[in-house]
């Protein structure tokens, strides 16, 4: 399964957690955390991006949104009762 991991957190855990997660056949594509030093040289294949860029809406570098297209009615449909709960 294909994860975005929000983790704000400096705890050294977390690099645990992401081995933890690809043992388990998991694939970790994009993670929010607290500094990029904290993401280091163990993750290259990861974009991260610091919390405080993605809360202002910023783009995390090395993603390109000009090729995303927006979502269809069929995916909203699935998810708006979801999201509901979780806003």
């Amino acid at each position: 399964m294909r994860l975005f991991l929000f983790w704000t957190s400096n705890e050294p855990e977390i690099k645990n957690l992401i081995a933890a997660l690809k043992k388990e056949s998991h694939q970790v594509i994009y993670w929010v955390g607290d500094k990029q030093e904290e993401k280091g040289d163990d993750f290259p294949e990861i974009i991260f991006q610091e919390h405080n860029q993605a809360q202002m809406g910023l783009l995390a570098e090395g993603v390109d949104d000009s090729d995303f297209l927006p979502p269809g009615k069929d995916l909203i449909e699935q998810l708006y009762q979801t999201e509901s709960l979780v806003l």
